[in-house]
């Protein structure tokens, strides 16, 4: 099912039956049936890790949402443990949404060491163009080993809705 763009009526324009169920009837059945929605529960078998002093993709493959949006407004909603070789670690996190960052150097920052934290974080996207978009997950870490979780018991969720 598809949005379909409204029609501008116009004075004395004869409506009709596919006039209704194509701007009204569709319409209302698209927004109150939910609008499209890439979900990822990823599980890589082993825990991710990066030493990386810049933002690189956790997982460019398999932790990448490639998404269609007819409104250009998108959630992104990602949860993941994290946990350090040390202590006083500091990670940053960022989306990336078609290869531009939506924070310069990190919208998400939290201080790990060697104890699990699970890091959660929902942010909205707009202004976008109507087709495909490609979200995926950055990180960096300040000095030392950061890791990631990522087994069947411990998986890795990246969701994207259109708004």
């Amino acid at each position: 099912m598809t949005w379909n763009t409204p029609d501008t009526w116009t004075t004395g324009q004869l409506v009709t039956a596919e006039d209704l169920n194509l701007q009204l009837r569709d319409n209302l059945n698209y927004v109150h049936s939910g609008k499209p929605l890439a979900g990822i529960a990823y599980s890589a078998g082993s825990d991710y890790q990066t030493n990386s002093g810049t933002l690189v993709d956790i997982d460019g493959t398999n932790l990448k949402a490639t998404f269609t949006t007819t409104t250009g407004r998108i959630l992104i909603t990602f949860s993941g443990t994290f946990y350090a070789d040390g202590a006083a670690r500091l990670l940053n996190l960022d989306v990336d949404v078609d290869g531009a960052l939506m924070g310069p150097s990190g919208m998400v920052k939290e201080v790990l060491d060697a104890a699990p934290r699970l890091v959660t974080f929902v942010v909205a996207k707009t202004g976008l163009s109507n087709g495909s978009h490609t979200v995926k997950v950055k990180w960096t870490v300040g000095g030392g080993w950061a890791y990631l979780f990522s087994d069947s018991s411990c998986q890795v969720h990246l969701t994207v809705w259109e708004l």
